[in-house]
């Protein structure tokens, strides 16, 4: 009968729109998750990848370029925990994090810590003159070409700081700009030297009030 067609006509748009509505809804979801990113990293792809790295990995022995052309293997930090702080002077959340591990770097042992700087800047002058500008102590290197930010430990965003264990064993690294001076992350750092894993530096890397911002390759 003519009414059992309009009734099934009535079916058939209702559900074409509200496919249409949710495909809407859908794709407006995905502008706001990128705007919502976009709010604290410039990125070059959706999301970054992670790290190919998993806890007790041996890291190889990579070769480090000193600001003056020198090159320090990761092996002359011998039994230390290292802290390497992939950042750059164009990136703001690194910017805002060294004074930070300026002052980690003075409140842990120089004997078994050693808190250094990987620059993926392309110009070894504009990073010295940045940190001589702003009063940072920190030793750092220069990664040009990003081989070893980039290709060999896997970062994406800036910063990206890893933690690696006597030995030079992958421990954990952490994304995103953090307050590293405080009383949590020493103890995490000194249970790390102790042979105790991340869990304590997972805990106090997650510890309110760190704004976890990020940039990404320009």
């Amino acid at each position: 009968m003519w009414w059992r067609w309009v009734a099934r006509m009535s079916r058939s748009v209702s559900t074409a729109w509200c496919r249409k509505r949710l495909a809407h809804t859908v794709a407006a979801g995905v502008v706001l998750a990128v705007a919502i990113f976009a709010g604290t990293a410039c990125t070059e792809s959706p999301a970054p990848v992670p790290v190919k790295w998993v806890e007790g990995d041996l890291l190889p022995p990579f070769l480090m370029e000193t600001l003056d052309g020198g090159k320090v293997s990761l092996e002359a930090y011998g039994n230390r925990v290292v802290l390497l702080n992939v950042w750059a002077t164009w990136c703001a959340p690194c910017r805002k994090e060294l004074p930070s591990l300026q002052r980690l770097s003075e409140r842990l042992d120089p004997e078994r810590f050693a808190v250094v700087g990987l620059a993926v800047d392309s110009d070894d002058h504009q990073v010295r003159e940045y940190l001589l500008d702003k009063g940072i102590g920190l030793t750092s290197f220069i990664d040009r070409d990003r081989n070893i930010a980039r290709d060999m430990l896997g970062a994406k965003v800036y910063p990206d700081t890893f933690v690696i264990a006597p030995g030079y064993r992958y421990v954990h690294h952490v994304v995103g700009d953090r307050v590293w001076d405080t009383p949590q992350m020493v103890a995490a750092l000194e249970a790390v030297y102790a042979g105790q894993g991340a869990a304590n530096l997972r805990a106090a890397a997650g510890v309110k009030g760190v704004s976890k911002e990020l940039s990404a390759p320009r």
